[in-house]
This record gives C-alpha cells, structure tokens and sequence, in this order.
C-alpha cells in the first residue's frame, strides 16, 4: 500500500511539475495577463500564434487548430504518462509474471496510443490545410 502511495505521489509531482512551466511559458510568453477573461486569453493566444482575430473565418480556422492541438496535446500527454506509470509497474512488479505482462501491455498500448495521435495530428494538418 505504501509503495502505490508512493507511485501516485510521484506521479502527481511528475505532472505538476511539466505542466507548470508549459503553461505559465505560453501564457507569459504571448503577453497575455494573468487574471485575463477566457475569452480573452483565447484571443491572446491567438493572435500569439500568428492567428487573425478580426476575419470570423480565421477566428473559426484558429479554434479549429487551436482545439485540435489542445486535445493531441492532452492525449499525447496521457501517452506518456501511460509510458511512466507502466515503467513503474513493469520495475515493481517483483518479477510476477502477471504483473510484469499487464505492466508491458500498458506500454504497448501507451505507445500505440502516441503514434496514433501523431499520425492523426498529420492528416488532420493535411486535411486542414487543403480544406483552406
């Protein structure tokens, strides 16, 4: 019990820790402030990346981007998460062979996973791309 404790302690300080400075870097970086509306943070990040906030069909093109790159962006990063934790299991699983086969199964998939969300990310850029 104390080491799933553990696991999930660290874990939780692993994500805390990547997530604050991806986060706090895009916000500082695009010059939007801190106590921003979400609509207006929205049009901060944006027009940070290069997007046109005046033409509606821009505005929907730059959601339509941005939302996509938030949702691989998450998945991916469960990708990886996935890949830590079933590391994590594969090294304590004390050699059992259940454990470690549910363990490599974890990874497997976690990478399975990644590569999907980075081939759907490129047709989804090449579909983007020839619909404009």
């Amino acid at each position: 019990m104390r080491n799933k404790t553990l696991t999930i302690f660290a874990t939780l300080a692993l994500i805390a820790t990547v997530l604050f400075p991806v986060f706090n870097y895009g916000m500082a970086n695009a010059g939007c402030p801190a106590n921003a509306s979400p609509k207006d943070a929205v049009n901060c990040g944006v027009q940070a990346a290069g997007g046109d906030t005046s033409d509606p069909e821009t505005k929907i093109n730059s959601a339509i981007a941005a939302a996509i790159n938030i949702f691989s962006f998450v998945v991916g990063f469960a990708a990886v998460i996935m890949i830590i934790v079933g590391g994590l299991r594969y090294i304590l699983s004390n050699g059992d062979s259940q454990k470690v086969s549910s363990a490599k199964n974890a990874i497997i998939y976690a990478i399975v996973g990644l590569v999907i969300v980075a081939l759907a990310q490129v047709i989804v850029r090449y579909v983007f791309s020839r619909a404009t």
